[in-house]
């Protein structure tokens, strides 16, 4: 994922901020930085060996809490099992 993707993503987040919790995730080894000799440069995140299983316990507490509480219909609980999948890309 591009720098830029992050904050189409997160509008309302600065790239002042942006840039430091990306730093943070890099130093703990949960991705990895890769720079790309373009014009312009660009800069792509990736999930480390590490970011993977946390990404997946993540999701994986997501998906309990969308089958444990009570929604106002089952197709919503579909619908948000989807949007799940989509965003944590399992």
């Amino acid at each position: 994922m591009h720098f830029k993707d992050f904050l189409e993503m997160n509008p309302d987040l600065s790239r002042k901020i942006l840039s430091e919790r990306l730093k943070e995730l890099e130093q703990k080894g949960i991705i990895e930085k890769r720079v790309i000799n373009s014009s312009p440069v660009q800069t792509e995140y990736h999930l480390t060996v590490k970011g993977e299983k946390l990404n997946r316990i993540i999701y994986e507490f997501f998906m309990f809490a969308a089958e444990t509480t009570e929604n106002p219909s089952e197709e919503f609980n579909l619908q948000l099992k989807e949007e799940l999948k989509d965003l944590f890309q399992v």
